[in-house]
């Protein structure tokens, strides 16, 4: 018999252990234990606390690993926020940092950070566990930040890239690339990453005709976040050390409202760059060994845009209590949310912003969103949302900001797939060079890839690229489960 209350204590292990994304840790003293406030540990500012409806919990782990932006030891950091709702739906939300710390930077036999400005990497993820329709569901959102790329939103392209190099080690593999990438506002890698204190409340609402208790909890996220003229990781190691950059504060404003019936998850980002409007900027050779960057000749007026590159993965509880990870996802004729579907019923919906504002204006602006079915075809395939946020001109422009809209879909126990075709791998546009427009979205038919679900892996192994502000959207039963 099946049990979703074994497989998702595996998806809690496996995405806890592996929510650093940007770190491959080793076994090397290990240990967990609750953390209060304290001003000496900066990650986070709230306190433990329980209500009827949510306990609140901030956790911390030390260890040793090796970062994606270097092979070198470095000791390591990982603290976790967790909302755990009492309701008997089982789910839980974690949001997790990770910082880096040079050699000497913590104490590793009795778990003392010595020095904060030792702190070299700092990274940030979503962590979601559920039960939907007595399926165990798992999520992971990985904050990248930003590629800067050279024009308007409407010049926006990507190239498909051959991986198999001629060695026929994977024939009819490829990937896509994002073109004139001359930067990145990078929070993947930022120096600083601390949590806010956690804001708690409730209200009524109705559902299938049942007056229902929400919780609401809202906080803030502040990082301090580079303005660089490298891309966003991984960065090829000869590169790593040609970069010019800046610092940026980003704050990522959370509200997660959730019930017996449904959890929505929604947040805005504010980025400011105004301190170094003309920020550093250059462009990579790749005819040259080492990648060397060259100045891109960027003058006050020029155009250019801004692509999400954050991380999103999917997996769920299958019925011989494995986990298996659904890189691919449908979208809708918008373009604006990733929907995955197992066997035929749509278990998570994650939404994309489709209009943001610049700062010191109140025009609205929409981005432009790109869905390739098949954007990374190996063994498995991978779907992307390519959102990109147009507008902007150098030296002038100062920052923007977006927050999503709620979202109230269907139960999942009538949204079902519209195109259910699980295995083909044929997208309908495989190689998108041009934009209809500027504001609009790109590729237009909807996929009819639910993604092969014969493929087991463990969760957060495999990391589809859906660029975007998430809305992480589970609704079950209005009963207690």
């Amino acid at each position: 018999m099946f049990s979703s209350a074994k497989v998702l204590l595996v998806i809690l292990v496996s995405l806890f252990l592996l929510s650093g994304l940007f770190v491959s840790p080793i076994s090397v003293n290990t240990r967990s234990y609750a953390q209060s406030s304290d001003s000496s540990q900066p990650w986070h500012q709230g306190t433990n606390e329980s209500t009827p409806q949510v306990d609140v919990n901030y956790t911390q782990q030390f260890s040793q690993g090796v970062t994606e932006t270097t092979n070198e030891t470095s000791d390591l950091l990982s603290g976790g926020m967790t909302l755990r709702y009492m309701d008997g739906t089982g789910e839980m939300i974690a949001l997790t940092t990770t910082y880096a710390f040079t050699q000497g930077g913590i104490n590793m036999s009795d778990d003392q950070v010595l020095n904060w400005s030792d702190v070299f990497n700092a990274g940030i993820n979503l962590n979601t566990w559920a039960t939907v329709n007595k399926t165990a569901i798992g999520t992971i959102y990985s904050f990248m930040g930003f590629d800067i790329v050279n024009g308007t939103a409407n010049q926006f392209n990507l190239t498909r890239n051959n991986l198999d190099f001629g060695n026929n080690t994977c024939p009819g593999c490829f990937d896509y690339s994002v073109n004139n990438i001359i930067g990145s506002i990078n929070y993947a890698n930022a120096s600083s990453i601390s949590i806010g204190a956690v804001s708690l409340s409730i209200a009524n609402t109705t559902y299938d005709g049942n007056i229902l208790t929400e919780s609401i909890a809202k906080f803030n996220v502040t990082v301090d976040a580079l303005m660089s003229d490298l891309p966003l990781p991984p960065i090829p190691p000869q590169m790593q050390n040609l970069t010019d950059d800046v610092p940026v504060p980003v704050v990522l404003m959370f509200t997660v409202t959730h019930d017996t019936a449904q959890t929505n998850i929604k947040y805005g980002v504010s980025v400011n760059w105004n301190a170094t409007k003309a920020f550093p900027v250059a462009k990579e050779n790749g005819d040259i060994p080492g990648h060397e960057l060259y100045p891109a000749n960027f003058t006050t007026g020029d155009n250019f845009s801004l692509v999400a590159q954050d991380r999103l993965s999917f997996a769920y509880g299958s019925s011989q209590n494995t986990m298996v990870n659904l890189p691919t996802f449908s979208s809708d004729a918008l373009n604006d949310s990733a929907i995955y579907y197992v066997n035929n019923t749509q278990l998570c919906k994650e939404q994309f912003p489709t209009n943001f504002t610049m700062l010191g204006s109140s025009q609205l602006y929409n981005t432009t969103r790109d869905y390739i079915p098949v954007s990374w075809q190996t063994t498995w395939n991978q779907s992307s949302i390519f959102v990109v946020f147009g507008g902007f001109k150098y030296n002038e422009s100062s920052g923007f900001m977006f927050d999503p809209a709620v979202i109230t879909p269907n139960s999942v126990s009538v949204i079902n797939n519209p195109n259910p075709n699980p295995n083909n791998t044929n997208p309908t546009n495989t190689n998108p060079t041009t934009s209809s427009s500027a504001g609009g979205s790109k590729n237009n038919n909807p996929s009819n890839l639910s993604g092969s679900l014969s493929v087991i892996i463990p969760v957060a192994v495999v990391v589809a690229i859906a660029a975007g502000t998430v809305v992480v959207v589970k609704r079950r039963s209005s009963s207690k489960s």
